[in-house]
Order: C-alpha cells, then structure tokens, then sequence
C-alpha cells in the first residue's frame, strides 16, 4: 500500500522474468488498488514545523518483495486424508474468514490457524537459513510456535547463526522471533501477513542482533472484534485467530507492530514496514 489503508497491499504473480528495473504482472491479475511510482516533493512551505530540513523529496513508493523460493517449510492441514494418504491441505484465509454469522455462532475454526513452527533452542551447533519460503506457518493463540523462533538460545554468536533472504508470509502469529537469544542476523528477507507482532524480541534482554534490510508488509491484529471493526477492507486476510497477548497497551490485539523492539542494543539497519494496522 501507498496509502492511508493498510489493507491495500496486494498479493500479484509475475508474468515474465523481470528485465533490470522492470516487473511484469501476469495479465490475469491487475492490481486491485492504485500504487505509488514515484517520489513525491515537499514544498518549503509544508515544512514549517522543522524549517530547517534539507530533504524536500519524500519517497513513497511501492515496496516490492518476492515471496516464492525453491526451498518451502510449510504446513499441510491438520487432518491427514486417508484416501490419497497425503495430509489435507492447510485452509485459504478466505474460508477462514470473519463473518456476522460466524460470529454469533462463536465459530473459530482451530484448523485455521494451527500450523508449523520451526524452533532453534540452546546448543545447536548451526542454524544457517538462506533462500527459504516459510509458508503457512505458526500457530495461533499459542506462545512459543512461529515460523521462525529461536527459544532461549542465548549467545549464537559462535555459530553465525542467520535467516536471509528469505520470505515468511500468511502467519498464523509473527514472523521471526528471538527470544532470549544473542548475535543473530536476520537480513534481506520479506515477511507479509503477520497475526500480531512481526519480527519480534520478546522480553528485552535479547542484544547483539543484527536486523538490515528486511521488508514487513501487514500486520494485523487477531480479536474478533477489529474484523467487525473493518468487514469492509479488512485488508489481504481476515482469518480469525485467538490472540497471544492481550489487554494492555502495545498488546498483539491493539497495535501490532511489524517490528517490536524492545531494547536498543540490537543493530536495526534499512529495515521497511509497510501496511501495520497497528505501528511500523
């Protein structure tokens, strides 16, 4: 989105192979909402609570993250079919949707929202991800399963422990997150579709991490009631999913933040966020 709506990042498939600086779009899926391409100029006179700044462009272009990677992590349902013995696949956002009915009825469907996580603790020996899809992934209203977690593995630094360039998109809950964790790098990698907080550090004493050049598109929050709030552009998803934390200010259920800091002696470098229903 390059908007006021954050619900106006869109979900596009490529038609051709990108030439230099130029996309392609397949023709059967034009973009539902107009996108920004170009800088936009400041007069000086709009700047006349901070007169003396020198940068009078503000660039609101579109960001463009590649979501697909020839190696996927992703989860396949939570029933296995016994007549093509392969588990079902996993439930589309669009049948997983907030509805007046629904609602009513209290219908929340666990399949909707019970997915894998991959999980790096104390002791590994190497955690290196580059070039990888997590898909589907997480599980929500459930603490400890994300796509990407590393639990209490407190200093990594003797591993070069890494997730780059990589894209972890339609989340049950967040993206990547480190908790209780030291010296990771996390760079260059697409996140969009986040259930609450996006890429995270959970209790504060996480340091030495190095975030550069990640783009987070879309977080949004879980409870019933912001989907009635927004029916109508609820934005990509509106799969209902149970919060994790909630009832205090900064909570997953009131201002999802596509990047939740929460101490400084982590490096954050050209990092994006784009579309938060809460903060970037």
């Amino acid at each position: 989105t390059t908007d006021w709506q954050p619900g106006h990042s869109e979900l596009l498939t490529l038609g051709s192979t990108p030439t230099g600086k130029t996309l392609t779009l397949n023709s059967g899926t034009p973009t539902a909402h107009a996108h920004q391409g170009t800088i936009f100029s400041i007069k000086k006179s709009d700047l006349s609570q901070d007169p003396g700044h020198q940068n009078m462009e503000a660039d609101v272009r579109a960001a463009v993250g590649l979501l697909t990677r020839d190696i996927t992590i992703r989860s396949m349902g939570a029933k296995f079919d016994s007549t093509s013995n392969t588990p079902e696949a996993f439930p589309e956002a669009s049948s997983c949707t907030w509805t007046e009915t629904q609602a009513a009825a209290d219908k929340v469907i666990p399949s909707c929202y019970f997915g894998g996580h991959v999980v790096a603790r104390q002791g590994f020996g190497n955690f290196q991800v580059q070039g990888v899809e997590f898909y589907q992934l997480g599980q929500g209203g459930r603490m400890g399963h994300y796509p990407v977690h590393f639990h209490m593995a407190k200093d990594t630094s003797y591993t070069n422990a890494f997730v780059r360039d990589s894209s972890i998109w339609d989340s049950m809950t967040r993206f990547v997150v480190l908790h209780g964790t030291h010296g990771v790098e996390l760079s260059r990698n697409v996140g969009y579709l986040s259930v609450g907080h996006a890429f995270y550090l959970e209790d504060a004493s996480e340091i030495d991490n190095r975030l550069c050049y990640n783009l987070g598109v879309s977080a949004q929050a879980p409870y019933e009631g912001y989907f009635k709030a927004h029916e109508k552009n609820p934005g990509p998803t509106a799969r209902v999913v149970p919060a994790i934390l909630s009832g205090f200010a900064g909570a997953d259920d009131q201002t999802p933040a596509l990047f939740w800091m929460m101490n400084t002696y982590n490096e954050f470098v050209g990092n994006m966020a784009v579309g938060a229903h809460g903060m970037g």
